[in-house]
């Protein structure tokens, strides 16, 4: 048992072990790149290990957490593949290093969707198609158009499936 290992230590041990950058902390989850500050031929491929992997190790964590009648750690994940903006944005007052664009805006809201379509890890097509080596169909277990606030058209996702969709 790996004792009072946090979910911010599990995640970034699991982007870090498949070459992905933390970008940042959002309240309890968390922005990861892949490919952003370094020529890696293959970052969707990265993304996408890093997606299963992380929802293994929360899996891993939950069954500790049962054992010790502590509630699960429900966690979303939202993958999406595509330009952004790299580099250093603020004021005089406060500057971050980080990435922007629609396809940041596209991952967000990716993982807004998981809860109530029953998956953990939902991915856009794009990403699919641009991770060129991954087996979809035996990643995934479903297909789907989603529309996400903000898009002005439907876009194909992958999902993988292992719960019931949360009613909202």
């Amino acid at each position: 048992m790996r004792g009072r290992i946090s979910f911010q230590e599990r995640s970034c041990e699991s982007v870090f072990r498949h070459g992905g950058t933390l970008d940042k902390y959002l309240g309890d989850g968390f922005m990861a790149t892949f490919g952003a500050t370094d020529d890696h031929l293959d970052p969707s491929s990265l993304a996408l290990a890093c997606a299963f992997d992380l929802k293994k190790e929360i899996e891993q964590w939950n069954a500790e957490r049962q054992r010790l009648e502590a509630a699960p750690v429900r966690v979303s994940i939202g993958v999406h593949s595509g330009d952004v903006l790299v580099g250093s944005l603020g004021s005089d007052q406060r500057i971050e290093f980080t990435v922007v664009g629609d396809v940041v805006n596209v991952a967000s809201r990716l993982e807004e969707t998981t809860r109530g379509l029953g998956c953990t890890i939902i991915a856009s097509e794009d990403c699919v198609t641009m991770a060129g080596t991954i087996n979809a169909e035996g990643l995934f277990c479903r297909r789907n158009e989603v529309k996400l606030r903000g898009l002005s058209r439907e876009i194909r996702v992958y999902l993988d499936c292992e719960m019931e969709p949360l009613s909202l």
